[in-house]
């Protein structure tokens, strides 16, 4: 965010969006689940319920450099049209859904840092509604890829190790993609040891509302859409383990997500984050975990208080019927110390997409961070 940014203010649920019936014309398509499932429309707009549910801050210094990588084109235009849906995987366990590769519910669990495995008690489930790719998927490896129109750049896990997670990472104001290795550090080391991936657009699509700033736009989430269709139909990703963060104006994005993508994110690690809209559940019957990191409300300070962004989108979450933690690490913005990001990437592992009860409910495992606590409803 820069000095001469506008004052940012809440808006309203569903501000500038129109919503539109179309269950009807989707009837053929989804069937009788139109009924029970939310649609998916065009850039800029946001699942509509139609009868039924679901589908910077000043710059931060980095220190990493990115690795050469040519550019990888992918003929897929952008349009107003409708993305298409991969509806409800557990529906039909034993066949993979439209667009999907198989993918097992089972399975090992990446280890967490104890050494154990992340799930112990449950593995979570398929999310309900997946999106599936709208044009050729490029080849995920190292690099920029570009996916509709717009560049992306990816950290690329063993593929013998995959399926693993997915990370999206958005970068605050002024900042880039190399924000995502410099501030991740050996968390981003863990997800790719693992087979997993970790993404960051490099620029907005500058489409949808503000989520910031003017840095990131809700139309961001159309290619984050696309890159996870192509991740796990390429059977690149477990669909029950994508993830988002980010610091900064790119906090307040991953803090949208949480809504705006509730249909498949697990869970999401903020680093000064939250969120300044007011957007509905994605799929109402799933609300992601959340582990939000932010200074003290003193401090923590750039246009808006990100500690009280931060603490509202927690308690918001746990009143939807989520679980999230957050902790005050009592610093500046942006500034969670490594060991706080480590933990929460701990977090995330032991919350996949679909766990019926959070591991942490009784309290959060020994030898986490003291300064984060169990996040209350408002």
């Amino acid at each position: 965010m820069t000095a001469g940014s506008s004052t940012l203010q809440r808006m309203p649920q569903g501000d500038s969006r129109s919503r539109v019936l179309i269950c009807a014309l989707l009837f053929g398509l989804l069937g009788p689940g139109c009924k029970r499932s939310q649609v998916w429309l065009g850039r800029g707009h946001e699942p509509v319920e139609s009868a039924a549910p679901s589908g910077n801050a000043d710059a931060v210094p980095t220190q990493g450099t990115e690795r050469d990588a040519g550019e990888r084109d992918l003929s897929s235009s952008v349009d107003s049209g409708i993305p298409p849906l991969v509806e409800d995987l557990d529906a039909s366990a034993d066949a993979a859904a439209p667009g999907l590769a198989a993918t097992s519910a089972g399975g090992s669990a990446p280890e967490a840092d104890g050494g154990g495995p992340a799930e112990q008690h449950d593995a979570g489930s398929q999310p309900t509604f997946l999106p599936s790719p709208r044009g050729a998927c490029p080849e995920l490896i190292d690099g920029t890829v570009r996916l509709l129109d717009t560049p992306v750049r990816l950290w690329v896990g063993a593929e013998d190790a995959a399926p693993g997670s997915l990370l999206i990472y958005w970068y605050g104001v002024g900042s880039s993609t190399s924000e995502a290795s410099s501030r991740l550090g050996a968390v981003m080391d863990k997800i790719l040891g693992q087979g997993g991936i970790v993404a960051a657009l490099e620029m907005s699509t500058g489409r949808g509302a503000d989520t910031g700033t003017g840095a990131w736009h809700t139309g961001d989430l159309e290619v984050v859409d696309e890159l996870v269709a192509c991740a796990v139909a390429n059977g690149r990703i477990d669909p029950r383990r994508i993830y988002t963060g980010g610091c900064s104006a790119g906090g307040l994005i991953a803090g949208t997500m949480v809504y705006m993508r509730s249909s498949y994110l697990a869970g999401a690690q903020l680093d000064s984050g939250g969120t300044i809209l007011n957007e509905p559940l994605q799929d109402p019957g799933h609300v992601p975990a959340l582990i939000a990191a932010h200074g003290s409300k003193n401090t923590d300070v750039v246009i808006v208080n990100f500690a009280e962004l931060s603490v509202e989108l927690a308690a918001r979450v746990v009143g939807d019927g989520g679980f999230a933690v957050q902790c005050d690490h009592g610093g500046g913005h942006c500034a969670t110390p490594m060991s706080l990001r480590e933990a929460q990437w701990q977090f995330l592992l032991a919350h996949p997409f679909g766990i019926r009860k959070s591991p942490y409910q009784a309290g959060l495992p020994n030898g986490f961070p003291s300064e984060c606590q169990i996040a209350q409803a408002p």
